[in-house]
């Protein structure tokens, strides 16, 4: 297993301990991990530099995602945890690799349309201006293999920085 950063500028994000996270207790060491490690590799992002974590710590029984209220109880300990990393005044960036990921930190989900632009900031004011990347999780691209391009174009924006993207009002006349 990769050592974790424990104070890290860069955090990853799940959705909650697979069977093999659940068995030794590390995020992202079954497959889904190692198809992360790999693309975060192509970029030269070492992560062993990066922290790990999901937005529940545990998984309900059925193997589904976690329910919304299970993230709303978990998410007080994830933006804590969170906020750790940010306390050196250094920005943040946090990729979040799912809906449930992406409804822990930004409030809301919808994968698909979250993931468009740089980044977005998170309406917790806990994460200051900590960088939010919405992707699909690695284990979603190991089901369905034509999500793996939205994952590796998202883990690139990692290493690019431009201000976060925020959807434009229109105003239709």
């Amino acid at each position: 297993a990769l050592p974790i950063s424990q104070d890290a500028s860069l955090t990853f994000v799940g959705e909650a301990p697979g069977v093999q996270e659940a068995r030794d207790g590390i995020p992202f060491v079954g497959p889904s991990g190692k198809l992360l490690k790999m693309v975060a590799s192509k970029y030269n992002i070492d992560m062993t530099e990066a922290r790990l974590t999901n937005a529940t710590l545990c998984r309900p029984g059925d193997g589904q995602p976690p329910p919304k209220s299970a993230i709303d109880c978990c998410r007080p300990r994830l933006l804590h945890e969170l906020g750790t990393a940010n306390s050196g005044g250094a920005s943040t960036t946090v990729v979040a690799m799912g809906n449930s990921a992406a409804l822990a930190v930004l409030g809301s989900d919808g994968i698909t349309k979250l993931r468009v632009g740089p980044g977005r900031r998170s309406p917790f004011t806990e994460l200051g201006d900590t960088r939010i990347i919405p992707t699909v999780h690695p284990a979603a691209c190991l089901r369905q293999s034509d999500m793996f391009p939205s994952l590796v174009t998202d883990i690139g924006k990692v290493v690019t920085r431009r201000e976060p993207w925020t959807e434009p009002e229109w105003t239709v006349l």
